[in-house]
C-alpha cells in the first residue's frame, strides 16, 4: 500500500478520536454552565419556599427559634458549583476547543467524502466549543466564578 493510503487512514482515525473527545468535553462544559444556572434558580426557589413558610405557617417558630433556616440557607451547593466552574469548566472548554479543531483538521486531511456527517458535526461542535470558551473566559475575567 502506498504511504498516502496509510496517511489517510491515520488522519481519519485521529479525526474520529478528536471528534469524540471534543463532543465529550463540550457536553461536560455545557453541564457545568447549566449547573451554575440551576444553582441560581434553586437559590431563588429556596428563598421563595422559605418566605412562604415563614409568612404562612412558621412565623411564630421563627420568633421562638431564629436559626431555623440555617440548613436551608447553607452555601455548600454554591461552593461545590463555584469550585467546579473554577476548575473543571476552563479545562473542559480548552480540551473541547482544541480537540474539535484537531478533529476538523484531521478529517479534512483524511477522506472528507467518507466522513461528511462527522465533519459537519465536528464543525458545529467547534463553533459551540468556541462560544463556550468565550463564556468561560468572560466569566473568569468578570470574576463571577472562582
Amino acid at each position: 500500500m502506498p504511504k498516502t493510503i496509510y496517511r489517510k487512514l491515520v488522519f481519519n482515525h485521529l479525526g474520529t478520536v478528536y471528534s469524540n473527545i471534543s463532543i465529550t468535553a463540550t457536553i461536560i462544559t455545557v453541564f457545568m454552565l447549566l449547573s451554575s444556572i440551576l444553582t441560581a434558580l434553586l437559590a431563588v426557589a429556596y428563598f421563595l419556599i422559605a418566605l412562604v413558610l415563614v409568612v404562612g405557617t412558621l412565623g411564630i417558630m421563627l420568633l421562638l427559634q431564629p436559626k431555623i433556616f440555617e440548613p436551608i440557607a447553607g452555601d455548600t451547593v454554591a461552593n461545590i458549583v463555584n469550585f467546579a466552574m473554577g476548575t473543571i469548566a476552563p479545562v473542559s472548554t480548552v480540551v473541547a476547543l482544541v480537540s474539535a479543531v484537531l478533529a476538523v483538521l484531521f478529517l479534512c486531511l483524511g477522506e472528507p467524502k467518507k466522513h461528511k456527517g462527522r465533519l459537519v458535526f465536528s464543525c458545529i461542535v467547534s463553533a459551540v466549543a468556541l462560544l463556550l470558551t468565550v463564556v468561560v473566559v468572560a466569566s473568569k475575567i468578570g470574576g463571577t466564578n472562582g
